[in-house]
């Protein structure tokens, strides 16, 4: 994805409820002026059909500070009984 097609899905996103999901090699070549305020920003890749999350989080523009709120999502990775 290119910078440019990374800044129109964010100006499209404009009164969307839903969070845009950009790449992380992108997001060095955006500023907090591409961010509008109203716009939820998540980094993912999509690859075959299937979001990859690479940060689960959001991040905002918010007077014209970006600021990220990171979801600290805790798991088990093991089960001692069937499932």
């Amino acid at each position: 994805m290119s910078p440019k097609e990374a800044r129109n899905l964010l100006q499209e996103a404009v009164g969307d409820e839903e969070p845009v999901h950009l790449p992380p090699s992108v997001l060095k070549e955006l500023s907090v002026e591409d961010l509008p305020e109203d716009v939820q920003l998540e980094v993912g890749t999509l690859k075959d059909g299937v979001l990859h999350i690479d940060w689960d989080g959001t991040i905002v523009n918010e007077g014209g500070a970006i600021k990220a709120y990171a979801r600290n999502l805790h798991t088990r990775k093991y089960w001692y009984e069937p499932i």
